[in-house]
C-alpha cells in the first residue's frame, strides 16, 4: 500500500471528511488556563475496481475493424459506490500498469465463454467477479488443442495476470508454451484487424504469398503458432484452422514474424504505461484445469480501472539562468560522438524479411544491450548468423566517409551517403512509382516495396560495379522475391536526392524519434553492417539549445496559406514524371528538394 499521497476527498456532501485539526482556545479568567483539543475519528475508505465501468467506453479506435472492442455498456453492473479522490504524490515512478495488474479481481464467480464471434476478437466471455462486478470483454484462445466448451458457464475459474503465468510454471495449465506470451501481449497491443500485411512471406525457402488484410482469423492462427510451437507454426501447411473462417496463412506469417522480430525468444516485453489506460493488459483465464486457456485483450480502461496518475508536487528551483544565443546545434552530429568505439559482442540473427533485413543485438562494454535493425553493405563478404563476435568495431558513417580505412571491407564508402538518405526516407511498404529506367533498362511492375528491395537496392549502391546490373542481377542470394522496379526506383531516387560524390546532411532537428544517424559496425573480415536505428533508440536525449529571445514586434496576424507560400522550395534538385495513371488525376509527380525530402503529388498538365 502506497503511503506517499494524501487523499482529499472531492464529494463532501455524499462521503465523510477525514480531517484532524487541533483546536486550541486560551481563556484566561484570573491565573486558570483551559486547553481544549477537538479530534474527530479518521476512516479508510477502499474504491471497488469496477467502480468506475458503467463510464467506459470500449472501442479505442475509429475503425470499425479493430482489436479493441466495444461491450455494451448496460451489461456492465457495478454493486459499488462511485467515489472520485485526488491523490497528489511526491514521488513519479507510478506505473498504471503495475497498479492494474495489482488489482484486478483474484477469483471469478462464474465465466461464460459465447460461439466464436470472429468479429473483432475471437470471441466473447462473461466475467463475474467474487464481488458480482460483470464484465463482457474480448478473448482469444491459447492451446488449439485444448477444448472450451460454448455457450457454458464455468463456475470459479483462476484469473492472472500474463506476467505471473510466465513466471510461475505450476499455473501455466494448458499453455504448452507460455514464455510465448511476451509475444502474444506484444501483438495484441500492436497488431490490428485491417492491417495490412506485405507478403509474400518465406518460410523454410517455400515463399507464402497471398498477403491482404489482416482478419480475426488471421491474428488468432498466429496466436496458435506463438504458443504452440511445432504443432500450428508451419505456414506451408493448411493446420490450426479448424473454427476459423477463410484464414490467410500469408497474413497469419506476417503476424506471426513481425512478433518475433520485436520480442525475440527469451526477450521480456514491457507494455508502455501510460495514464489513458489505452494499453492493453492481458489477463489469463483458465476455466478448469483441462480446458483450453483463454487471454482476454481488454485494455486497461476496459476494465473500468482509472489510472491514478500522480501530479507532481513543484518544488522551489533557483531562478533560471540567462543563456547565450545558440550557435547552429545538430543533434545527429553530437550523437555521433558518443557511440561506443567498440561492442564486447554482436549476435546477427537470421534474415526475418519483415521491415529490414535482419536483427542484431549490441553488448556494449558496460554492459547495455541494444537490439536494433540492420542492413548488410557488401554482398561478397560473409557474416554468420546465431553467431556471437567479440569486441567489433562500431562508426559514425561521417567517421568513414572521413577515413575509408577505418572499413576497408566497404567498396564504396562514398555510398553511405545515399544509404544515410535512403534509410530516412524509403521505407517498407511504400510505393514505388515505375516504370523505371535503371542503367538503360526500363523496368515495369513496380509495387509496394519490401525489405528484400531495400537490401538489393543497398547492395546495388555499396558495390556498385558487381549488383548494379538490372539485366544479371546475380546480388540476390539470401532474399526473396526482389522487384527489379523497385530497387531500380530506389537507386534513381537515392542518386537524384544526393548525387554522387555529395554528402548527405541528416535534417537538423531535434526530434530523435526519426533521425536515423547511419552507424557502421565492421571488422577487418566480415559482412560489413548498418545499423538504421533512431537517436531514441540508442537512448540518447538531444540536447537542444533554447534561443534567447529579442524584443520583437507585435506579431502579425498571417494566413496558413500565406504562410505555407512562404515555405514552398524555390528549386527542386530534379522532377520525375510517372507514365499517366488516370485514377485520381492525370498523373504522378515525384519532387526532390535540395535538403533531400520527396514529395509524390498527382498533377494536371
Amino acid at each position: 500500500m502506497r503511503q506517499d499521497y494524501i487523499e482529499i476527498d472531492q464529494n463532501d456532501n455524499d462521503k465523510r471528511r477525514r480531517y484532524a485539526f487541533p483546536l486550541l482556545i486560551f481563556t484566561i479568567i484570573a491565573t486558570t488556563t483551559f486547553v481544549l483539543l477537538i479530534t474527530d475519528q479518521s476512516t479508510m475508505k477502499f474504491e471497488d475496481l469496477s467502480a468506475h465501468k458503467d463510464e467506459t467506453t470500449l472501442y479505442m479506435q475509429e475503425s470499425t475493424a479493430t482489436l479493441r472492442t466495444a461491450a455494451n455498456p448496460s451489461s456492465i453492473k457495478s454493486n459499488s459506490k462511485d467515489i472520485q479522490t485526488k491523490k497528489i504524490y511526491t514521488d513519479t515512478s507510478y506505473s498504471c500498469v503495475d497498479d492494474f495488474a495489482a488489482n484486478i479481481p483474484t477469483v471469478l464467480q462464474s465465466t461464460y465463454f459465447a460461439n466464436p464471434v470472429l468479429n473483432n476478437a475471437y470471441s466473447n466471455v462473461t466475467l463475474i467477479t467474487s464481488d458480482g462486478s460483470e464484465y463482457m470483454l474480448p478473448v482469444w484462445c491459447l492451446n488449439y488443442y485444448a477444448d472450451v466448451q460454448a455457450e457454458s458457464v464455468y463456475n470459479e475459474s483462476s484469473i492472472y495476470p500474463w506476467t505471473e503465468v510466465i513466471a510461475n510454471d505450476n499455473i501455466a495449465g494448458q499453455i504448452l508454451d507460455h514464455a510465448r506470451l511476451n509475444q502474444v501481449a506484444w501483438l495484441l497491443n500492436n497488431v490490428e484487424v485491417g492491417e495490412l500485411a506485405i507478403g509474400p512471406v518465406f518460410q523454410d525457402s517455400v515463399a507464402i504469398e497471398g498477403c491482404d488484410k489482416i482478419s480475426v482469423s488471421d491474428i488468432q492462427l498466429a496466436i496458435w503458432a506463438l504458443v504452440n510451437v511445432g504443432k500450428c507454426d508451419d505456414f506451408t501447411k493448411f493446420e490450426c484452422v479448424q473454427s476459423l473462417i477463410n484464414p490467410n496463412q500469408c497474413n497469419a506469417a506476417y503476424i506471426y514474424y513481425k512478433t518475433l522480430n520485436f520480442v525475440h525468444d527469451g526477450a521480456t516485453y514491457n507494455i508502455p504505461s501510460t495514464c489513458s489506460g489505452n494499453s492493453i493488459f492481458p489477463v489469463i483465464i483458465l476455466p478448469d484445469s483441462h480446458s483450453q486457456p483463454l487471454i482476454v485483450s481488454s485494455t486497461i480502461a476496459q476494465w473500468g480501472f482509472q489510472c491514478d496518475c500522480p501530479t507532481p508536487v513543484q518544488f522551489p528551483t533557483k531562478a533560471p539562468q540567462i543563456t547565450a544565443a545558440p550557435t547552429t546545434y545538430s543533434c545527429a552530429e553530437a550523437f555521433s560522438y558518443s557511440i561506443p568505439s567498440v561492442f564486447y559482442s554482436i549476435t546477427l540473427d537470421n534474415p526475418i524479411h519483415t521491415n529490414f533485413y535482419s536483427d542484431i543485438t549490441l553488448v556494449t562494454q558496460s554492459g547495455a544491450v541494444y537490439d536494433f535493425p540492420v542492413w548488410c553493405i557488401n554482398y561478397f563478404k560473409d557474416i554468420y548468423a546465431q553467431v556471437t563476435y567479440n569486441e567489433t568495431l562500431a562508426y559514425s558513417w561521417l567517421q568513414v566517409l572521413a577515413n575509408p580505412a577505418l572499413v576497408p571491407v566497404i567498396e564504396n564508402p562514398l555510398g553511405l551517403s545515399q544509404i544515410a538518405w535512403l534509410l530516412n526516407n524509403v521505407f517498407v511498404g511504400d510505393i514505388a512509382i515505375g516504370p523505371v529506367t535503371w542503367n538503360g533498362v526500363k523496368l515495369p511492375g513496380c509495387t509496394y516495396i519490401s525489405s528484400s528491395d531495400l537490401q538489393a537496392a543497398i547492395w546495388a549502391i555499396m558495390n556498385k560495379v558487381k549488383c548494379s546490373n538490372p539485366e544479371d542481377l546475380d546480388c540476390t542470394e539470401s532474399l526473396r522475391a526482389v522487384n527489379l522496379c523497385n530497387v531500380g526506383y530506389i537507386v534513381n531516387g537515392a542518386y537524384k536526392a544526393v548525387p554522387e560524390g555529395v554528402i548527405y546532411t541528416i535534417p537538423n532537428n531535434c526530434d530523435g524519434d526519426i533521425i536515423v544517424p547511419i552507424v557502421v559496425i565492421a571488422s577487418e573480415i566480415l559482412q560489413p553492417l548498418v545499423v538504421s536505428a533512431t537517436i531514441s533508440q540508442w537512448d540518447y536525449k538531444c540536447d537542444c539549445p533554447y534561443p534567447v529571445s529579442s524584443p520583437t514586434r507585435a506579431p502579425q496576424i498571417q494566413s496558413c496559406t500565406e504562410t505555407f507560400t512562404e515555405s514552398l522550395p524555390q528549386i527542386f534538385v530534379s522532377i520525375v514524371l510517372a507514365n499517366p495513371v488516370l485514377p485520381n488525376a492525370y498523373s504522378n509527380l515525384t519532387l526532390y528538394t535540395a535538403d533531400g525530402q520527396v514529395f509524390n503529388f498527382p498533377v494536371y498538365c
